[in-house]
């Protein structure tokens, strides 16, 4: 689901809390909620980008590519 907010950024973080069978205090979230960074600027990124994603032309020594793009997104800034 897109987020454009920060606000829905951390609705969506306090239901993965609320998830998972965490049993994380309403305290707690509020004390985290008001710790959290900005996240903008929102960051394209690869999220899985390892040596293995990368394509590189061996005789040339020159990137080709970089493949296996399923987790990629805009994401926060940290």
């Amino acid at each position: 689901m897109p987020l454009k907010t920060a606000e829905e950024l951390w609705r969506e973080l306090e239901k993965s809390l609320d998830m998972n069978s965490l049993d994380v205090p309403q305290a707690v979230k509020v004390r985290l909620g008001d710790r959290m960074s900005d996240p903008v600027p929102w960051t394209f990124t690869h999220s899985d980008l390892t040596s293995c994603n990368i394509m590189v032309d061996s005789t040339a020594y020159e990137l080709t590519g970089i493949i296996d793009w399923e987790r990629s997104g805009y994401f926060p800034v940290w």
